[in-house]
């Protein structure tokens, strides 16, 4: 809202900026030499960013209220035999030594459908009616995915939110996440919620 309010005070002074220049600025290019844009010239500390698509294939627990989420594919179909796995992009970052060091994928209008038992179970899953199901996005981001990096720096999880339809046809505002954090002392830590509104 702030912004809004100064952006006709920053267009009146970059116009009179602008007007006020009578000759353009010029720089010498001799003797220096154009960068090499490649990743075998990379700055030592840079990465090597890889892009591409990956099968979506997650689910997680909320322990408090004993439901599940599974998102990328409908778990009953799998259970069945006739299913197919969401696609989604997914960039990863790659250290110098070839170790990824990062990885974030963004799905959008990914199969989603929330259970109400708290793990996956074939047997319910063909027997009983999800909670809601539908499309929601989905984010997933890891900062160290070899854990090649220093101690407690590896943290990485999912979170997806979008609007889901219940058994009675109604809508339900569906947001969820699960996040991991590697501790070298304690293992792995992990926190995650679904919530259906």
């Amino acid at each position: 809202m702030r912004m809004h309010n100064m952006l006709p005070g920053l267009l009146a002074f970059t116009a009179a900026a602008c007007a006020e220049q009578t000759t353009a600025p010029s720089v010498s290019d001799a003797g220096i030499d154009s960068p090499v844009l490649s990743s075998a010239h990379a700055p030592v500390a840079a990465g090597v960013v890889v892009r591409s698509e990956r099968q979506v294939a997650v689910g997680w627990t909320d322990e408090r209220n004993g439901t599940f989420v599974m998102i990328g594919f409908d778990p009953a179909g799998l259970c069945t035999g006739s299913y197919a796995f969401d696609m989604a992009p997914i960039q990863q970052v790659y250290r110098r030594d070839g170790s990824a060091a990062f990885q974030h994928l963004q799905g959008t209008g990914v199969q989603t459908s929330v259970w109400p038992f708290p793990s996956f179970n074939c047997a319910l899953f063909t027997t009983v009616a999800p909670l809601a199901r539908g499309l929601s996005d989905l984010v997933y981001t890891d900062n160290d995915y070899s854990g090649a990096g220093p101690a407690n720096t590896n943290a990485f999880g999912y979170r997806a939110h979008g609007t889901l339809t219940r058994g009675n046809g109604t809508s339900a505002a569906f947001s969820a996440h699960v996040s991991y954090r590697f501790n070298g002392n304690q293992g792995f830590q992990a926190n995650s919620q679904i919530s259906l509104h």
